[in-house]
């Protein structure tokens, strides 16, 4: 399963990958733009990441679609 779909929208915010096997869990997202809400990019948002090992790391959507596309919700 791909964690974002074609719409940009996450699938799920508790998810394995299950290329290196770590469990991850999608804590919180922020949009970056700063003009007019109904032009905003969903791509270019910002969503923090936390691994199971307690590491955390923030990606946009676009970063996460290509990193995760192999998961198990």
């Amino acid at each position: 399963m791909e964690l974002v779909n074609k719409k940009g929208t996450i699938n799920a915010l508790n998810f394995k990958c299950l290329k290196t096997d770590f469990n991850y869990r999608i804590i919180g997202s922020k949009s970056t733009h700063t003009g007019s809400f109904f032009q905003d990019s969903v791509w270019k948002s910002k969503d923090l990441i936390i691994r199971s090992d307690g590491i955390k790391k923030i990606y946009t959507r676009e970063e996460l679609k290509k990193r995760f596309n192999n998961v198990q919700a």
